[in-house]
């Protein structure tokens, strides 16, 4: 039960990593996207025009 027990707090503690590291990737990507587009009104711009 023991050897159980470690095996699925390694593995939680591997997803919790990995869950972590993608979620600040996402945030870093959306910072940079809105930085480079000069904020929120050029995305709103260019989704009009996309339309």
């Amino acid at each position: 039960m023991n050897d159980s027990l470690w095996l699925l707090k390694a593995i939680v503690i591997v997803l919790a990593v990995i869950g972590l590291f993608a979620a600040l990737g996402i945030a870093g990507m959306a910072v940079m996207h809105l930085d480079m587009m000069h904020g929120w009104h050029a995305c709103q711009d260019a989704i009009r025009a996309w339309r």
